[in-house]
């Protein structure tokens, strides 16, 4: 079981709350419209797709739409029409052209993932489509998040454990950095033994506020907030103490607004035998510092406006940002959610099985036969 992260509903500014949404459907290798309520292709613009989506951002006036395949191809459309405008010719050498953000109407931003080696920021003309500056990042991006005209992102040591960096980039490609001395980030692994890669692994949890903070969660519930404006970093918050058999630490977080932040993940021991280790729900408000725990059993999480939905073994679980347990979804084996538009979407190998109102755990629709589309938001990505 896992929990989709990335399946968001984007509709046109200004549209009803059940207008259309864009989506890519893996099964028909498309791009198109979908219901809100039922996921059910509705009439509009439709583009194939051959191959994977892996990463998308719409324009500011939400009326141009990149996408990538991280494989080197990178296409504008036009929206809602979803007519082909252009793409980057093969010879700008994208390669994987990850974590798109088109900041401004000329400039796109993208990140060259080097196939896990140190990433570079790739700076594209969107009026010429074509690649016109690449920077090196100096790691490893494990995440990225956008506030206003910015693209943030969190940049680990190479093939080692280290301080876990803030970067900021302009739509020019020009970036500022803070180190993250206290929290520790990145993926280390020995040569193949016999017995199997042994290493360690620091993710730390990333998620920004769109008004100017960026926040770094560490193992242990330390939290680094930067400035993105002045790039300084204070330190909050309480600390746990980590097993130290473990190898693995694994965070996610997420931006609630009104100052709280959810936080939660997996920790990992040594032994492949042994199963990871739930992190649990927590909640930091940063008008204090402190955390309030609301699930001991959660490994994951994604907020979907007033909703918290964690993960954790057999089911899903719903709590209010204010904290209150909503209700429970039964999870099957090989089963995902993703949560849009105060809708949440149960979806079991790729089949769309249950549209759920997500504030109250109602069931809207039980569809049968219908593929579960990855839907797309304005300004965001998958990767």
């Amino acid at each position: 079981m896992k929990l989709a992260l990335a399946a968001i509903v984007f509709a046109l500014s200004g549209a009803a709350p059940h207008a259309p949404v864009l989506g890519f459907d893996y099964g028909e290798k498309r791009i198109s419209w979908y219901d809100p309520t039922s996921l059910a292709s509705v009439k509009g613009g439709a583009q194939g797709w051959d191959g994977q989506l892996c990463s998308w951002s719409f324009s500011p006036d939400r009326k141009r739409l990149a996408a990538s395949d991280c494989n080197g191809r990178l296409r504008f459309l036009a929206v809602p029409s979803l007519k082909v405008l252009g793409k980057v010719q093969a010879t700008s050498r994208l390669w994987d052209a990850a974590s798109l953000t088109w900041l401004t109407p000329t400039r796109l931003l993208a990140v060259d993932r080097a196939g896990g080696g140190v990433s570079s920021l790739l700076v594209i003309d969107t009026t010429k489509r074509a690649l016109i500056r690449r920077v090196d990042l100096g790691g490893v991006v494990s995440a990225r998040a956008i506030a206003g005209r910015r693209m943030v992102l969190l940049v680990a040591p190479f093939d080692s454990l280290g301080p876990a960096r803030v970067v900021v980039a302009g739509s020019d490609g020009t970036t500022r950095s803070a180190t993250i001395d206290a929290i520790t980030a990145g993926t280390h692994f020995s040569p193949f033994d016999g017995a199997g890669p042994a290493g360690e692994m620091s993710i730390p949890g990333f998620t920004v506020d769109p008004s100017g903070t960026a926040f770094v969660v560490g193992a242990d519930l330390k939290v680094a907030a930067v400035d993105l404006t002045t790039m300084n970093v204070t330190y909050h918050g309480p600390t746990r103490t980590v097993t130290k058999l473990l190898t693995g630490t694994t965070r996610i977080a997420a931006w609630l607004g009104g100052g709280k932040v959810a936080v939660s993940g997996s920790d990992f021991a040594g032994d492949a035998s042994v199963p990871a280790r739930p992190f649990g729900l927590h909640v930091l408000d940063t008008s204090t510092w402190k955390y309030t725990t609301l699930d001991t059993t959660a490994t994951g999480l994604v907020a979907d406006g007033s909703t918290i939905f964690t993960s954790a073994p057999s089911r899903w679980s719903a709590y209010s940002v204010a904290g209150a347990h909503l209700y429970d979804i039964e999870a099957p084996e090989g089963s995902d959610l993703s949560a849009a538009q105060g809708y949440a979407y149960v979806c079991t190998d790729r089949w769309l099985t249950r549209v759920l109102d997500s504030a109250t755990g109602a069931q809207i629709a039980t569809p049968k036969d219908r593929g579960c589309p990855t839907l797309l938001t304005g300004r965001t990505a998958d990767y």
